[in-house]
């Protein structure tokens, strides 16, 4: 059996075959036609029986990770219950004092850097601590794409939609181009049952 993109190849160049030849089926481009496109459909077939068995597995492994990383948040969750506990039993000892283990030493331990909680509006700082961050609105140019697009689309009546959506595309493109943004369009494979 030949790969997918032979199958493609060959019905790609056989449709060119057919142009030159104005549109002309003879018995031996009927066959070979219907050759390719019965392996064709044999190949997405498989291909798509290989798609949906990979997505399966990647979803039963995505929830045997979940399930694993709730065991691991029991676990660090138990862990630092009881790192707590120890900690407040021995911030009871007098300062200093230490407990001497087979797996180690343990002391209550004052931190290095104390932590700093505001306990005024951020406007009421002074300014040398406050810090100002500038963001990308990607949402809001994604916005001015599709209100362009549709507009457009929209000022085309009367016009085929297969005619009037690149139209409206490139408008729209344009319009996100103008204010600093690239426009990539992605693809996707999308199964009907």
């Amino acid at each position: 059996m030949s790969a997918l993109y032979e199958i493609v190849d060959r019905l790609l160049a056989l449709d060119e075959y057919l142009a030159t030849e104005e549109g002309e089926l003879t018995g031996a481009a009927e066959l070979a036609l219907d050759e390719l496109e019965g392996s064709l459909e044999e190949k997405c077939e498989h291909v798509f029986a290989y798609i949906l068995e990979e997505e399966a597995l990647a979803a039963q492994r995505t929830a045997e990770a979940q399930r694993l990383r709730g065991l691991a948040r029991t676990n660090t969750n138990r862990a630092e219950a009881l790192r707590g506990w120890m900690l407040e039993q021995l911030r009871r000892l007098p300062p200093g004092k230490s407990v001497q283990t087979k797996l180690g030493r343990l002391v209550a331990q004052r931190n290095g850097t104390p932590s700093l909680k505001q306990r005024v509006a951020t406007d009421d700082l002074p300014p040398e601590y406050r810090r100002v961050y500038v963001e990308v609105d990607v949402a809001r140019a994604l916005e001015l794409y599709r209100t362009v697009y549709a507009g457009r689309l929209a000022g085309l009546k009367g016009v085929a939609l297969d005619a009037a959506k690149p139209q409206a595309r490139g408008e729209a493109t344009q319009a996100v181009h103008d204010a600093g943004f690239d426009v990539e369009q992605g693809w996707h494979l999308r199964a009907y049952s």
